[in-house]
């Protein structure tokens, strides 16, 4: 089968399937996570699936199981996901909920998923324990999850037209609306991802790294992360989006990209005035959700050590599907 053919998408099974395709390919963490302390500031394809493991595992022992809704609500992180694929193992189906919502938000998702599971954190903590429909023996701490045993269960993989994973509208108008995918959806939309990826030429730098800072709870992360360990690329998920962290971190760890929102470009562009050099490996900008000004995209196409970088816009519809891309040079 091609890298390119159509094949539904179940979380766990395409990350156990890139694991031992490309066990030893590098992710790089610029924080450590929370939920996965001990993958520490490096970490592989292999590593980080074996401690997912266990974290299914745990979140078995506490009652988890095929058909739930658990709610991932915590800081804003790499491990969200990495969590979600946890949750998928067993079958589970989790809610990426961003971290900023208030208590009454969430209140109305636990009414809409008839009592869920929440997975919350130090971040979260504090609002989860204003929730008050939500049953207690089913909000579970990271630091609760993290000292419960480990004892092995079969993998669950949900029917392909199931609803398998959830993330919500920006909810700028008012309550987010909750939106559904199955593994044949997100397969659509990974079959697509998974073709712009292979326009990266992979022979023209010293380094095929993917650097990225993208909201963990937005369908563009899962769709992109799959894609990527699909295709065996290195990656560095960035926690911190401070400019002057991320250049050090670009510095440390070159990349052949990097993607991330488009107030993170304006941001960033003042440093990368300031030490172009920091971005001059870069060949590929991918920029999601929402317009970016020319001036911006100028800036750093200009600190390539190449003419032929591109800045690639991208706009979803996260609820049914499309895309549309637009791929910039400074020509």
């Amino acid at each position: 089968m091609s890298i390119l053919d159509y094949r539904p998408l179940n979380l766990y099974t395409n990350y156990r399937e890139a694991a031992e395709t490309f066990p030893d390919t590098p992710i790089i963490h610029d924080e450590v996570l929370p939920a996965f302390p001990e993958l520490g500031y490096r970490s592989t394809y292999r590593s980080s699936h074996e401690m997912i493991l266990k974290r299914a595992y745990q979140l078995a022992s506490l009652g988890v199981q095929a058909g739930d809704k658990i709610i991932l609500y915590k800081s804003s992180k790499f491990d969200t996901y990495l969590l979600a694929t946890a949750a998928s193992y067993l079958g589970a189906v989790p809610a990426m909920i961003s971290y900023h919502f208030p208590a009454e938000t969430i209140e109305v998702f636990v009414d809409r998923l008839e009592d869920p599971y929440i997975l919350f954190d130090e971040e979260t903590e504090g609002r989860v324990a204003q929730v008050k429909n939500s049953s207690t023996d089913k909000q579970i701490a990271v630091r609760h999850l993290l000292q419960q045993p480990a004892e092995p269960v079969e993998q669950t993989e949900l029917p392909v037209d199931q609803i398998s994973y959830m993330t919500h509208t920006s909810g700028t108008t008012g309550i987010p609306k909750l939106i559904c995918h199955s593994a044949n959806s997100m397969g659509w939309r990974t079959k697509w991802q998974k073709t712009i990826f292979t326009k990266i030429d992979r022979t023209k730098a010293d380094s095929d790294l993917i650097a990225f800072h993208i909201s963990p709870v937005h369908s563009r992360f899962n769709i992109g992360i799959s894609s990527l360990m699909a295709m065996g690329f290195p990656m560095m998920p960035l926690a911190n989006a401070n400019g002057a962290h991320v250049v050090g971190m670009l510095k440390e760890y070159p990349p052949i990209a990097l993607e991330t929102h488009p107030n993170n470009f304006v941001q960033w562009s003042f440093v990368a005035k300031e030490q172009p050099d920091a971005f001059a490996n870069i060949r590929y900008y991918h920029s999601t959700f929402d317009a970016i000004n020319n001036q911006t995209m100028a800036t750093f196409l200009n600190t390539s050590a190449t003419k032929e970088a591109l800045f690639l816009q991208v706009y979803g519809q996260s609820e049914c599907g499309p895309m549309i891309l637009k791929a910039h040079t400074l020509e």
